[in-house]
């Protein structure tokens, strides 16, 4: 089992704990994230030279979760623009990040439903039981990827004992980030948001897949009765708005382009338009 979903922020803030910014890093969730951007945007209304300026948030990826939680608890967020952001509740997001990057890396059809089968078993368990303990999430768990470990072809778990591959997966999935991030529903939150948005994602985002994300977002945002949203999709770019030809991570650091221009000049332009 996989769980590749990168945590970038790409916010024009610094992360708790970086440089001179207070706060701890670790054991902290998008929570706490979404906590540091409204007193942020609480700072910059207070400043003098702000006034009749519009403040905007901008994320990406879990960033693209976060931006939405401020604006749809804060009225000083004027817009938002969301790259690569969910749309669609985190379990169906996983299960199809986990499945299109394997088929990416040429990982057996066989295999791949073999692990979409656990990893069903385990998103679904932990984002059915919120607010429950560490130690009975542990005891779940470990019942699921005991048979879950069984279910995998003998090559897969050789030279690896079922109590090391059971500890290895429950240390990143009772993680307190990924356990917040696990039971978070993006349209809990979309659905509250008024101000401007844009939403951009690209066609070959194997991570935040565009189609079902862009429609999630397009629909909660329509639940808010939110009529000023833009939904673009950019052919040919992955979830780093690179130019690629299958969108799997192991490309990201071999591709030169940085962020796709014409996807940058896009953005740009609409939120000079605001």
């Amino acid at each position: 089992l996989h769980y590749p979903l990168r945590r970038q922020r790409q916010m024009c803030i610094r992360d708790r704990g970086v440089a001179k910014s207070t706060g701890t890093f670790k054991g902290s969730t998008s929570r706490d994230f979404a906590d540091d951007v409204n007193a942020a945007v609480s700072f910059l209304k207070k400043r003098g030279d702000m006034v009749g300026k519009k403040i905007g948030l901008c994320g990406h990826s879990e960033g693209g979760m976060i931006a939405p939680i401020v604006a749809s608890e804060n009225d000083d967020v004027d817009f938002i623009v969301l790259l690569a952001g969910p749309g669609i509740n985190i379990p169906d997001l996983m299960l199809l990040q986990t499945d299109k990057i394997s088929e990416a890396e040429g990982v057996d059809a066989t295999l791949r439903e073999t692990n979409a089968k656990i990893s069903k078993q385990v998103f679904d368990y932990m984002h059915d039981h919120p607010g429950m303990s560490k130690d009975d999430l542990r005891k779940g768990l470990t019942e699921i990827l005991s048979k879950g470990f069984e279910m995998l072809p003998a090559e897969e778990t050789e030279g690896e004992s079922k109590e090391k591959f059971i500890e290895d997966q429950i240390g990143t999935m009772l993680d307190d980030w990924f356990l917040y991030f696990m039971q978070f529903d993006p349209a809990d939150y979309l659905s509250k948001v008024k101000c401007p948005v844009l939403a951009v994602n690209g066609e070959l985002d194997l991570q935040v897949t565009s189609k079902e994300n862009l429609e999630g977002i397009k629909n909660s945002l329509a639940k808010a009765g939110n009529k000023n949203v833009t939904i673009k999709e950019f052919k040919g770019l992955n979830h780093l708005f690179q130019k690629t030809e299958t969108g799997a991570p192991s490309e990201y650091a071999k591709l030169e382009e940085t962020f796709n221009k014409d996807a940058m000049r896009f953005v740009s332009s609409w939120i000079l338009g605001m």
